[in-house]
């Protein structure tokens, strides 16, 4: 699989923001083609479905952007004493994954590093923009960039919570494991968790909060049947995405080569079960 070439154009936006007058811009349609092939890009590494890039949807992320840029903050709830707020920004950032970024040279700053920020999620306990950008049920995504020249400030909101859903009754999907089968290097490091959920009612994406990791063992070999170290295991069953996660740290995890990986003791309507699959980054 060949990853999508993300190289930066010129004209970002269709229409400039401008911060300190509350002016929201609109990205161009090269830069959202660009962030809808790679969360496509992204969500074909693990076979999900693609999504669809809906730009009704854009003034929410749009107004969202704008009022992380210019609060220099973020919140999904930002209040109304904030400046630049209005009701659109409430509703995009509420129903959006959102990114700042200090001190860059803006013009530089790849949108798509936002999506491949959000796939890392490093430092976010719950890596709950990972699991809504990997959801199966996901049917559709907008983006808003906003970004300050003066203070060297980007916001941006990729919106994931919509009211309709993909229909993935048809599909195969059992599980969504991170990284998975052979996964490019760059979107992993040491200091990300790997994590897995289950799919185990495509009919009912909210029945699948009745799955229970939580004594669930992982186990990951190597080539040589070495277990690799794993550390920090967390399991929530809170409804980022797919409404289970299981998550942990491994450690010395190497380009090129080929792990193998185990879960057990996955209950399912009382019944344990085991999965398999394996990763390699490259």
């Amino acid at each position: 699989m060949v990853e999508p070439d993300d190289d930066i154009q010129s004209g970002i936006y269709s229409s400039e923001p401008d911060v300190g007058e509350c002016t929201e811009g609109e990205i161009s349609s090269y830069e959202k083609e660009k962030v809808l092939e790679r969360v496509n890009y992204i969500r074909s590494l693990h076979n999900l479905p693609p999504v669809v890039y809906e730009e009704e949807d854009d003034i929410y992320t749009e107004q969202c952007a704008l009022i992380i840029a210019a609060n220099e903050e973020l919140s999904h709830t930002p209040g109304k004493d904030w400046a630049c707020y209005s009701d659109d920004a409430y509703t995009g950032c509420n129903k959006s994954n959102i990114f700042i970024q200090w001190g860059n040279d803006n013009l530089s700053f790849k949108s798509t590093a936002v999506i491949d920020a959000f796939m890392t999620d490093e430092g976010v306990d719950t890596l709950g923009h990972r699991r809504w950008i990997l959801d199966p049920w996901l049917a559709h995504i907008s983006f808003g960039r906003a970004d300050d020249y003066s203070s060297k400030i980007t916001g941006a909101a990729l919106k994931v919570i919509n009211t309709d859903q993909q229909d993935i009754s048809g599909s195969s999907i059992d599980f969504v494991a991170y990284p998975y089968e052979y996964y490019p290097a760059g979107l992993y490091n040491e200091n990300v968790m790997m994590s897995f959920s289950v799919i185990s009612d495509r009919m009912s994406k909210w029945n699948n909060s009745k799955v229970d990791m939580l004594t669930s063992a992982v186990s990951i070999l190597d080539p040589d049947n070495k277990l690799i170290k794993i550390t920090g295991k967390v399991f929530d069953n809170d409804g980022y995405g797919v409404p289970n996660n299981l998550r942990w740290f491994a450690e010395s995890i190497e380009p090129g080569v080929k792990y193998n990986v185990s879960i057990t003791g996955v209950i399912i309507n009382g019944i344990p079960k085991t999965y398999n699959y394996w990763f390699e980054l490259k």
